[in-house]
């Protein structure tokens, strides 16, 4: 933990600079983010916790120079840990709907999920796979309304609340893209 919490704040520090340091970047695309998936699927929460706040401080300074990376991080590890069939426990699902939310929030991560990763034949359909995770989980089928059909329905708020600003944006601003 205290190691991650030392490449976070790393990071966060060094910021959008990351990208005009060849070798650095390199790292982080390649050992970096290997390291980062393996650590994401241990049992603690709190590991889990700690490498998706990491991976959401990439997305915030690199997110143009981790394509391939962030469909990995996804679909290996929080689409994998969001849902219970797979053997999470509890708190590892509700860490990585809590992680989903948190990137849903950034008002262009659902966007660029669809036409970086969905849009291109070569990726996977992560944006409709988190689409799917969030509606199903959601609404409780055969279970009492928990913390986790709460943070789902918070993530598809985010992701409306997202496309209705830039449905909103394009009308204030009829010419721009």
């Amino acid at each position: 933990l205290f190691a991650l919490g030392l490449i976070n704040a790393a990071i966060e520090l060094a910021g959008p600079s990351i990208r005009y340091h060849p070798r650095l970047l390199t790292l982080i695309q390649d050992e970096l983010f290997q390291n980062l998936m393996q650590f994401g699927l241990s049992m603690s929460p709190l590991i889990l916790s700690m490498v998706c706040s990491i991976v959401l401080s990439l997305y915030h300074h690199l997110h143009s120079k981790i394509k391939l990376q962030l469909e990995a991080f996804f679909s290996c590890v929080v689409l994998r840990l969001a849902q219970s069939r797979y053997g999470a426990s509890y708190q590892q699902q509700e860490v990585a709907m809590e992680a989903l939310v948190d990137f849903c929030r950034q008002k262009t991560f659902m966007v660029e999920m669809y036409a970086n990763l969905d849009c291109d034949i070569t990726c996977g359909n992560v944006f409709e796979e988190l689409a799917n995770l969030l509606s199903k989980s959601a609404f409780p089928v055969n279970s009492p309304l928990s913390a986790m059909h709460i943070l789902a329905l918070d993530g598809l708020i985010a992701v409306i609340q997202g496309m209705a600003e830039r449905i909103g944006n394009e009308s204030e601003n009829p010419g721009c893209p």
